[in-house]
Order: structure tokens, then C-alpha cells, then sequence
């Protein structure tokens, strides 16, 4: 380029941006702003801030571009050159004026007035120039007050914002179509605006409208209210005058939150479809009334439906009373009319009062002069109808009983159902029994079958029996299972043995064989010692005392049985004492009891113990 020549830039482009490095000599000093005053660091440029009503607002005179108001805060420019100005929103951080007003609303459709006069108070914010317009609240007024206009900045009708000069006590403000008449400022505000140089007019009063007049009872209403059953003319001038006492006001100040509850059956079976259902009466004594609650029952195949009467008073005879604004406690039911055994009238059904909970019967017996027995519960209980229970059919000769029944049920006969809880939780528990076979008058026994012993296994997890014979060497009979594990029945009867049938010196029948049970084994005895409701005979506490009355029988039998004059006696001698003492046990009831006594080196029982229990 030669010398002289005008520089040509480069265009602004992806690629074509030259950055050019700074240049040696230039420099970017920090400037320093504090300094150190008895070795603490502060500003060496303080800030110099005028008067509140001088203070310069940065951002309004930046964003305003109206024409500046020599009565607004902005439009003051800095004086000197050290001066920091601050921005409005700091200077007036927290700065409301204050202003009280109203404005009339025009009433239709109403004959006490035509106009309302509507209370507002104005709050002017300096820290950005926004106007918010309040209305106080009034109880029971009916109509929505609050915030009447939000927060913001208000236009005029020039289209300049509104400012505080241009609002003073005694104009006329127009917001939005309302015209809000100010009336006063606070103390606060009235100071501000004379270091402004606007001074406030006097403040005015409220203007009272006519619903005012006729709530202050300057101006007397028209409508008269209705008389009502019972009123005299005492209380209808009361009344008129806006004075008088609330009703039963006493009443329910002394039996606020008392309430009597009542048991009760409505029998509603002699109806078409009715039935026979329970509810509970609730009184309450603050005010007289009654409420009536359903009593929910599992299976009633009936939808739930809590309340049959809703609080209200009622009344004897409804067919009696007159359409009323108020209804005469007199012909209502009240504490005296409800007593257990009597009938209520509920508009048309009669309700039996069988029962109340303990504080109604305190509260009788306190106030009433009722006795104990007066107050006692009725049973209204039913007796429980006896379902038919369908027989066992007749055995089909196939398979067991249980399928013969199902053959009944279906067409197509299924697998009996099990009981599948039983047998979770009765899995392990086998009891098991030492037998032999007994001689009867029907059956006589060979000479080989009196000294064969069994073992005989009850499951209690679905209810069968297995026998199982040991093997004896040199008897002749081959041992082993002598029954396979299956339900037994008893003799001409289709039941079949249960755990409550299978004791030690009980006899059962399998198959037309009797077996005996001598005794059984230690887990079996304490399966039926844990479960002494199931089986009694294993009781030991009842075995002892019974024996309370027969000391001195028991005590010859044993000296009796006592041979050797040890004091100790044997399972078998202990029995026959029992059986001289005239004691007559079950043997799984004396096996129990000498279990729970004291024993010497060989097995043997303490005779002195067992007198000492029976004392």
C-alpha cells in the first residue's frame, strides 16, 4: 500500500477478524479506593447524599422520558463532581404515603338504599412511583374486599403518570372509572409533603350512607320479622328494638359439648323386604337435638348409609307440628323421655332404646335420680338360626367318603378340597401312642395277640391314624406296618377320630380291632400339657383340685398301695390308689399329675407330695 493511502478495513466476517495485541506502552492502572485510618480500611470517597426530597433518581430520569415535574423527586442532577448520586429505589427504599378516601357505588334492587359508600385507603410508593388502592374488610359484608387496585403505576388522563403532588386531601381522583374522594393523610405523610411544599387541607368525615343509617338505627326498617309459635308480645318489642336475650344462650353454655348416647333397634321385619337394624341416638344437650347414626354390620348385604337423621330437633308427633321458622321444644323428646326399654317415635318408626355407654348412665344417676339397675343394659340379642347341615351321603364304593360327597356336588366329581392351613401349620406334629389289642365279648384273643404291642401315629395335620407293629425275634408274627396311614372312622358312625378322642387308657376301634392306649411319648405329653384346653385330661390343675376334699381318703389308699413303706410309689401303684380313693381319673390325668411331683433315684412318685398338692 503506498503512503498516504487511506486504510481499508477489513470486513466483519467469520475469518476476517484481526485482533490487534495492545500496545507496550499502554497502561490499566487499578484505581485505589481505600485507604487505612487507624488500621481500619475505608473509603476514600465517601458518598455525599442530599436531602430525601433532593435525592437524584437515576433510573427514573433514565427511563422517563416525560416532561419533568418540579414536584417529583426525579430531575435533580448532580451539583458536584465528587457527589455519588444514588438511584431512587435506595433513597426511598420503604417510603408509603398514605391517604384515606371513599367513592359511592350505585345499589340496585334494594329498598334500603340506592347508593353504598365504599371505604378505601391509598398507598403511594416513592421508591418507584406506584399507587395501591385497599378497601378494609368488614365481617358478614358481602362483598369482595381487599386489594381494590393493585399495585402499579397509574396513568392520568394526559397519559402522564400519576405523582403524590397530584394528590392532595380534599380532590377528586379519578381510577379507572371511580372516582375516589380523598378525605385525609396519615401524620407521616402531611409531614412529607410540607417539606414538598404541598400542604394538606383540613381532614373530612366519612359521608354516612343509608344502610349506615338504618344499621345504626337512626332510621327504622320496615320489614317486621314473622311471629313465631309461642312468642309474646314482650319478646316481639325486644325483638323490634334490636335488643333482647339469645335463646337457651344459658343452656348452652352449661352443656356445651354434652351429649348422651343411646343403643337402639328399629324392627322394621313385618314390612315387605324390611329388617331388623341397629343405629346409635345421639342427644346433644346444648341445644335439644337429637341425631341418629347407622350401625354398620359385616355381611348385611346393605350399603353403607351413616346418618339416617341429620341434628335436628325432633318431635313427638311430626304428624302434629305446623310448617315453622322454629319449632316448640315442648312437643319434642328431651332427657326425661329416653330411658332404656322405652320406644321412640322417629317419624313414624318406632325405635327400642336397649343400651347407652357409661357416661349417659353417670350423667342419669347424677341429674336424673336414676339407680343402677334402672340404667342396666337389655339384651336384644337374637338366637343364632341353626343353618341345615347336609348328611354325608351313603358310601358309592368308590374311593373314600369325602369322594362320594363330591360326586354329589358335581357332575363331574373333583378331588376333595384340603385344608391347607391345617396343614401348614400342623405339619410336624405327629402324636404318638404305645397300644395293644383288648379283649372283648365279641372278640376273643388268641394267645399270640396278647403280647403284641403297636405303635399307633396320629397326624394332626389332616386327621389320619397309622399303626406300626415293632418286631419281636422268635414270636412268629412279622412285624412292620400293621396299618397304612388313613382316616379312621368310629364304629356305625361316619365321623372320624380326632386328636381329643386319642388319650393314654383310651379304646378305640380300627376295623373291628380294639386297641388300648397305654401311654405316650414325652413329645405327645407335652403337646397336650401345652394344650390343656383341647385336651383335659392332661389338666393337672383340675386333676388337683379335685382332689381337695379327699386328703384323708388319698392318704390311707396310698399307705395301702405304699407295700414297701418307702413313701414312693409307681405309676401303676398310684393308679390303684387313685381308683381305692375313690378318684376316678382318666389314666392320661395321673400320668399328668405324677408328672408334675417329685421322684426318687428309680422313678418312683413322693406320696408326702402329693398330700401336700391336695391340701
Amino acid at each position: 500500500m503506498a503512503p498516504g493511502a487511506p486504510a481499508v478495513s477489513l470486513p466483519n466476517l467469520p475469518g476476517f477478524s484481526v485482533r490487534k495485541p495492545a500496545s507496550v506502552d499502554a497502561r490499566f492502572p487499578r484505581p485505589q479506593t481505600l485507604k487505612y485510618v487507624a488500621g481500619y480500611a475505608v473509603d476514600e470517597n465517601p458518598v455525599l447524599v442530599g436531602e430525601v426530597g433532593q435525592a437524584y433518581y437515576n433510573t427514573s430520569a433514565a427511563l422517563d422520558t416525560e416532561t419533568p415535574n418540579p414536584a417529583s423527586t426525579s430531575g435533580r442532577l448532580p451539583t458536584n463532581s465528587n457527589e455519588r448520586i444514588l438511584p431512587n429505589w435506595v433513597v426511598n427504599d420503604r417510603k408509603v404515603l398514605r391517604w384515606y378516601g371513599f367513592f359511592q357505588e350505585g345499589v340496585a334492587d334494594s329498598p334500603l338504599e340506592h347508593f353504598r359508600v365504599r371505604k378505601v385507603i391509598l398507598h403511594y410508593y416513592l421508591e418507584n412511583d406506584t399507587l395501591e388502592v385497599t378497601e378494609p374488610k368488614q365481617d358478614n359484608s358481602g362483598i369482595p374486599q381487599g386489594a381494590f387496585i393493585k399495585r402499579h403505576g397509574l396513568r392520568k388522563g394526559d397519559g402522564n403518570l400519576l405523582r403524590f403532588s397530584d394528590i392532595s386531601v380534599g380532590s377528586n381522583l379519578d381510577l379507572y372509572g371511580k372516582v375516589v374522594h380523598i378525605i385525609d393523610a396519615d401524620s407521616a405523610t402531611r409531614a412529607f409533603l410540607q417539606l414538598q411544599n404541598l400542604p394538606q387541607g383540613p381532614a373530612e368525615a366519612y359521608p354516612s350512607g343509608p344502610y349506615d343509617q338504618v344499621a345504626a338505627g337512626r332510621i327504622p326498617t320496615t320489614v317486621a320479622p314473622a311471629l313465631v309459635d309461642g312468642e309474646r308480645p314482650l319478646r316481639l318489642s325486644e325483638m323490634l328494638m334490636g335488643t333482647g336475650r339469645v335463646a337457651n344462650q344459658q343452656q348452652f353454655m352449661n352443656n356445651s359439648r354434652k351429649v348422651l348416647r343411646f343403643y337402639c333397634i328399629w324392627d322394621d321385619r313385618q314390612r315387605l323386604f324390611g329388617d331388623r337394624q341397629p343405629f346409635r341416638l345421639h342427644y346433644f344437650l346444648e341445644d335439644d337435638t337429637v341425631e341418629i347414626l347407622e350401625e354398620p354390620q359385616s355381611n348385611s348385604g346393605r350399603d353403607a348409609f351413616p346418618i339416617f337423621l341429620r341434628r335436628t330437633p325432633l318431635p313427638k308427633d311430626p304428624t302434629n307440628t305446623r310448617p315453622s321458622p322454629k319449632i316448640n321444644r315442648a312437643i319434642c323428646y328431651g332427657p326425661g323421655d329416653l330411658r332404656l326399654g322405652a320406644f321412640i317415635t322417629v317419624y313414624g318408626r318406632p325405635f327400642y332404646l336397649h343400651d347407652c355407654d357409661e357416661y349417659t348412665r353417670q350423667w342419669y344417676q347424677d341429674n336424673a335420680g336414676y339407680t343402677r339397675d334402672q340404667l342396666a343394659p337389655i339384651d336384644v340379642s337374637e338366637p343364632a338360626k341353626q343353618l341345615p347341615v347336609a348328611s354325608m351321603p351313603p358310601w358309592n364304593g368308590f374311593g373314600s367318603l369325602e369322594d362320594s360327597a363330591q360326586s354329589c356336588l358335581h357332575l363331574i366329581p373333583k378331588q376333595p378340597v384340603k385344608d391347607f392351613y391345617k396343614l401348614m401349620q400342623k405339619d410336624k406334629i405327629v402324636l404318638r401312642f404305645a397300644a395293644c389289642f383288648l379283649e372283648t365279648s365279641t372278640h376273643k384273643l388268641a394267645t399270640s395277640d396278647r403280647g403284641r404291642r403297636f405303635v399307633l401315629s396320629y397326624f394332626t395335620a389332616d386327621d389320619t391314624i397309622s399303626i406300626f407293629e415293632p418286631p419281636v425275634k422268635n414270636t412268629g408274627i412279622v412285624g412292620g406296618r400293621y396299618l397304612e396311614r388313613r382316616p379312621v372312622h368310629k364304629p356305625n358312625s361316619q365321623k372320624t377320630y380326632t386328636e381329643q378322642d386319642l388319650f393314654a387308657g383310651a379304646k378305640i376301634v380300627v376295623h373291628a380291632r380294639t386297641f388300648d392306649l397305654l401311654e405316650a411319648d414325652e413329645f405327645t405329653m407335652q403337646f397336650m400339657e401345652n394344650n390343656r384346653h383341647i385336651f383335659p385330661q392332661a389338666d393337672w390343675t383340675a386333676g388337683f383340685s379335685a382332689l381337695k376334699g379327699k386328703t384323708a381318703e388319698m392318704r390311707t389308699a396310698l399307705i395301702e398301695a405304699d407295700l414297701n413303706g418307702t413313701g414312693f410309689l409307681s405309676e401303676k401303684q398310684m393308679l390303684n390308689a387313685f381308683q381305692k380313693a375313690g378318684a376316678d381319673f382318666p389314666k392320661q390325668l395321673v400320668i399328668t399329675m405324677c408328672r408334675k411331683l417329685p421322684r426318687d433315684g428309680s422313678g418312683c412318685i413322693s406320696a408326702e407330695a402329693l398330700l401336700a398338692a391336695v391340701q
